[in-house]
């Protein structure tokens, strides 16, 4: 696979623009971050490695995870995923563009993975950070008995679940856990290119 196929350069550029312009029109309020304890261990040691688009990466001193450090308050990064120009761009030119070469190269192994994990069990599956479905869809390919949910932050992103017919959760993963309807509802939880995010 080469990396053109599924990040042509001149789409990831505008991407990359959009993403600086939104770091400055979304994420520039001191008010709208907070400091954390690092999300791999639970320490309270950041020490400054980088900043980047007005962002703070730091590295913590007891498990050497790195992660943003004042990160945006919860209310900030669901106006980002609801409004951005990135986010849109990502959902509505960007991804279309690479949908089906990601399905291919990416998401079909991936579901046969999974398949291949839930041998003998019942398949019931919830991918958070869902994007396009691909990964989705391709499971329900591989058997169609999978009962699949997608948890989805981004408006655009979650309407496009949606309308592939996959019952969708607008929201975090978080939130998603402390909701009734889908706490303990699934047997794999899987969250690919997420983890970057948070």
């Amino acid at each position: 696979m080469r990396e053109a196929d599924i990040r042509p350069q001149d789409l990831l550029n505008e991407y990359l623009r959009l993403s600086a312009a939104d770091a400055r029109d979304f994420f520039t309020d001191p008010r709208h971050f907070e400091n954390r304890p690092c999300p791999g261990c639970g320490a309270d040691a950041p020490m400054l490695l980088f900043a980047k688009n007005g962002f703070d990466v730091v590295v913590c001193a007891d498990c050497d995870s790195r992660y943003v450090n004042p990160a945006p308050k919860e209310k900030v990064l669901d106006d980002f995923y609801r409004d951005s120009p990135s986010t849109r761009y990502w959902a509505n030119v960007f991804f279309p563009a690479v949908a089906e070469a990601r399905r291919e190269r990416i998401f079909r192994p991936r579901a046969q993975k999974i398949g291949a994990m839930l041998t003998g069990l019942e398949k019931r599956v919830i991918d958070v950070g869902a994007g396009y479905g691909l990964l989705l869809e391709e499971v329900q390919d591989l058997e169609p008995d999978y009962a699949v949910r997608a948890v989805e932050p981004g408006t655009d992103l979650a309407a496009v679940c949606r309308a592939k017919n996959i019952e969708t959760f607008e929201g975090f993963a978080h939130d998603a856990a402390t909701d009734p309807d889908w706490n303990g509802w699934a047997n794999l939880v899987t969250s690919f290119e997420v983890i970057e995010h948070v």
